[in-house]
């Protein structure tokens, strides 16, 4: 067996090499981390009354209260790694103060306004792809108006942005303590 692998020392030398190589680069690539920035966020917490003329106006409120809450977030998020990085299942998430999920929605993209005389439309949030050690601007909102679900704003303790990589690991930032 030695006498083997002395005649073929060059060739498994090489190999090995070669194999050595291709492991290190492939650690290398994707070596680094993935930050996520909260740039700017809004959050309007209100409720709906109708004037005597019976025009509906939203008045801001304590959470106890409100039927209604508006989000607008603006997010950078760095890929530090040498391979781009693909983000699914983005959702803005309510916590009560045990840290367990009370509610959670997809938000809209608001680079995808599209606005008619009376009315906005929005496409959801659904993904978004980050180029190798660059940032990519997500201005996401949301309106979210609860009627049935109005325990669900009085039990929550702080809003979060959530989203999953490609192998599920998930992301979370805080962008607002109740």
């Amino acid at each position: 067996m030695i006498e083997f692998l002395e005649k073929f020392e060059g060739i498994v030398g090489a190999l090995l090499g070669v194999v050595v190589t291709l492991v290190v680069t492939h650690i290398l690539k994707n070596v680094g981390r993935v930050k996520l920035f909260l740039v700017a966020q809004k959050v309007g917490i209100s409720k709906e009354t109708r004037t005597s003329y019976g025009e509906v106006k939203y008045i801001d409120t304590e959470k106890t209260e409100a039927d209604l809450c508006e989000i607008d977030i603006t997010l950078e998020i760095y890929n530090g790694t040498d391979v781009g990085k693909i983000f699914r299942d983005i959702k803005v998430c309510f916590y009560n103060k045990n840290n367990e999920l009370k509610f959670s929605i997809t938000p809209d993209d608001k680079t995808t306004e599209e606005q008619g005389r009376f009315w906005n439309k929005y496409d959801e949030a659904l993904n978004i792809n980050v180029p190798a050690k660059q940032i990519c601007l997500l201005v996401l909102r949301k309106a979210i108006r609860f009627e049935k679900e109005s325990e669900v704003l009085k039990l929550s303790e702080s809003i979060c942005i959530e989203m999953k990589n490609h192998n599920g690991k998930t992301y979370r930032l805080q962008i607002k303590q109740l």
